[in-house]
């Protein structure tokens, strides 16, 4: 149980009308609410207008939640990582920090280290920027910046309150895939530029 309660309110339900299913951490970020209509936008962006291809954004969540230990953003993501096509060996990997060339191309390979890098440090070293703009385009490596920063501050707030795991992801994921599909963007060759 969180540890805190879920605020209930005509503005609280009002500010997850964008959402499919409601969830849980943006349902305990309402008690902050003018930042939850805003937050719920901008994962809506990540998730669904960015030119990161589904399988990397998926794969660059999962790091996330597995160096801040974010049991909630692990299980609200691995099925919809499923539904884009990440492998189940590949999100053992990613749950056990092993990025290798065993399990990951070398385009996702890079992505994930910058990721990681950018946790640690809140940095990114000259050499890690310079082989992400030789894989990706200065909108990608933009955006995946700001997608290591978005899941991070979700990974604190749900760490930091123990917000109950939903099973929201289960739901998410068939809706995530049919609209990377009527996309184009699940398997898009130019969003996935090399194939695991």
């Amino acid at each position: 149980m969180a540890d805190i309660p879920y605020p209930s309110s005509a503005q609280a339900e009002q500010n997850l009308e964008e959402l499919p299913t409601p969830l849980n951490v943006f349902r305990m970020l309402n008690h902050a609410p003018l930042l939850t209509e805003p937050t719920v936008l901008l994962g809506k962006a990540i998730l669904a207008s960015t030119a990161l291809s589904p399988r990397l954004r998926e794969m660059a969540i999962l790091i996330v939640a597995s160096r801040t230990g974010c049991s909630y953003e692990r299980n609200q993501h691995t099925p919809i990582a499923l539904a884009v096509g990440v492998t189940s060996k590949q999100i053992d990997a990613l749950a056990a920090g092993e990025i290798t060339e065993s399990h990951f191309t070398a385009q996702h390979r890079c992505a994930l280290a910058a990721v990681t890098e950018l946790l640690a440090s809140h940095n990114l070293e000259p050499a890690t920027l310079a082989s992400l703009q030789e894989r990706f385009s200065d909108q990608e490596v933009v955006e995946l910046i700001a997608l290591t920063g978005y899941y991070t501050m979700l990974a604190g707030l749900a760490n930091g309150l123990d917000v109950d795991v939903d099973p929201a992801g289960e739901l998410l994921a068939p809706l995530v895939k049919q609209h990377e599909q009527g996309s184009g963007t699940a398997t898009s060759p130019t969003n996935d530029r090399e194939t695991s």
